[in-house]
């Protein structure tokens, strides 16, 4: 029999069999009338930690809280029809059926839609990184980043993280399990949940993929006295929500189950390294700037939702700057995701960097951080330097975490004001840097801002001091303590100057604006 006979066979048993793949589908329930749960009754559905967090936000109970109704789900199951995950905030839950299936599923009256996610049946393990614009090198460098935002301080209080709580959502966490950098999560019971989304089980350690291990280390990494994480004492939810090496919608689905039940179990503060847009594996799927409003992305409603629930979400900004989306990415067009771009060493914008603003013009990203060559640690145990807003998220996820430690007092959405009012931009916020770089020096108040009096940081500094203030100066100059002028700029617009080419001793910032003249002693290390 000839090639041309085999292909004429394969056409006629297709024919005959009807084939065809099965997809997944999101199918979306009217109600949850007839729930087994109750609203009064809410510790049979989350955790005393989760009850807690709203509690002491004064966050009320609603039906978003309660989970799907059980016999919606069975009645799926009596029509051979599994359902991998519900979703309680979408009101929804994950099959994957054939096609012809899907009308005895539309014509089920608690049934009002239904949503192609992915034009495949479960994937095998795998992750696709999100942000395709990482690279990785070796640093020599200390981390800046820590001393931008004053981390360094925080660690001298012992402050580490202890009484958080962290969920983060990525791709594999590869090798996480063996690696001594790493063990500390697991010899002190700090790894509360680990879970793959994508296939059902626990495994998350698995490769090739490394993103969310370089991106778990800048959060809680250590290796002796080369690497320190920011929150090594935090307890952590990994979630592996990245779905194989295509692209499709049913990621989305993955990170809204992933969220809740970082929500069930007591997170505080979920940070998540990943945006949707468009390049979809289904063109179809790919969304439009007009729909980065925070309200329309299956991924943005859940974010939306978890930050009503009480927890600060913490998303990249997206790799877009040089492409011809250049715009933000969901989930961080929200608006009280806390979006983060990304800055090189010398506070200037990652050209990569999404901009804002979103669609509806509000301003983003909302801050920025060290997204160039930042320090992490990746499967091999080795201390490297990424780039991508992957890795600016990290770092201000674990600040937040810090600084809500330190005021555990305040609500989510006061702790969000208060990052972004330390901003070193933050009287002119803008879309390529949102309210710039915060510092807990501001916060906590070791040098009050009073009638717009500029504060400087870090101090002492290495490479770049920022100044923080209402006033726009004219003029900006470096003295050392002769009194001899080494430097000056003027018509100042970022509200930082480099520092890096000094040597180390003690200097006077001078900041000129009209007759008005500020002086400020700084430390050059």
């Amino acid at each position: 029999m000839d090639c041309r006979n085999n292909i004429l066979v394969l056409i006629l048993l297709m024919m005959v069999t009807g084939v065809s793949a099965q997809d997944r589908y999101v199918v979306y329930f009217t109600d949850k009338a007839n729930n087994t749960y109750s609203l009064e009754s809410p510790e049979e559905f989350l955790s005393d930690r989760s009850l807690s967090r709203r509690s002491r936000q004064g966050i009320n109970l609603v039906e978003a809280d309660l989970p799907v109704t059980e016999s919606y789900l069975n009645t799926l199951r009596g029509l051979g029809i599994r359902p991998y995950y519900a979703s309680k905030w979408l009101n929804a839950a994950l099959i994957q059926v054939f096609p012809e299936e899907l009308t005895a599923v539309e014509s089920l009256p608690f049934v009002s839609g239904i949503e192609l996610v992915a034009n495949d049946p479960q994937l095998p393990t795998g992750g696709r990184v999100a942000t395709p614009d990482d690279v990785t090198g070796t640093t020599d460098r200390g981390n800046i980043a820590h001393e931008w935002h004053g981390i360094n301080r925080i660690h001298e209080n012992r402050n580490f993280g202890a009484a958080m709580r962290i969920a983060v959502m990525d791709a594999n966490f590869f090798n996480v399990n063996i690696l001594p950098e790493f063990a500390h999560l697991f010899n002190n019971q700090q790894l509360i949940m680990a879970e793959n989304i994508v296939n059902g089980n626990n495994d998350v350690y698995q490769g090739p993929y490394n993103h969310g291990t370089r991106v778990l280390s800048i959060l809680a990494g250590m290796k002796g006295e080369e690497f320190i994480g920011i929150a090594p004492e935090s307890e952590y939810m990994l979630f592996q929500t990245e779905d194989g090496p295509t692209e499709n919608r049913v990621e989305e689905f993955n990170w809204t189950v992933a969220a809740e039940k970082a929500d069930s179990a007591g997170a505080d503060v979920i940070t998540s390294s990943l945006g949707y847009s468009y390049g979809y594996s289904d063109p179809s799927m790919n969304y439009t700037y007009e729909d980065m409003d925070g309200q329309t992305t299956m991924i943005s409603r859940a974010a939306k939702r978890a930050v009503e629930t009480g927890m600060v979400v913490v998303s990249s900004a997206g790799n877009e700057g040089n492409s011809g989306w250049r715009f933000i990415t969901a989930p961080a067009d929200v608006e009280n995701v806390l979006a983060v771009g990304a800055v090189a060493s010398d506070s200037m914008r990652a050209s990569f960097s999404s901009f804002g603003p979103t669609f509806d013009g509000r301003t983003k990203p909302d801050i920025v951080s060290l997204g160039v060559q930042t320090p992490q640690i990746n499967h091999l145990g080795q201390v490297i330097g990424g780039n991508g807003t992957s890795f600016s998220a990290p770092v201000i996820a674990g600040f937040a975490a810090l600084l809500w430690q330190e005021y555990p007092d305040l609500t989510n959405l006061e702790l969000l004001d208060l990052i972004r009012n330390s901003g070193h931009l933050s009287g002119s916020p803008s879309n390529e840097y949102g309210y710039g770089i915060p510092n807990i020096q501001i916060v906590l108040g070791n040098e009050e801002l009073h009638d717009n009096q500029p504060v400087i940081y870090p101090n002492p500094a290495t490479d770049i001091i920022f100044w923080r203030g209402e006033i726009r100066y004219d003029e900006i100059s470096i003295h050392n303590l002769q009194g001899q002028r080494l430097e000056t700029r003027i018509n100042i617009s970022d509200n930082s100057i480099q520092v890096d080419h000094l040597p180390d001793g003690v200097y006077i910032l001078t900041l000129v604006s009209g007759s008005s003249v500020e002086q400020i002693r700084f430390v050059k290390k």
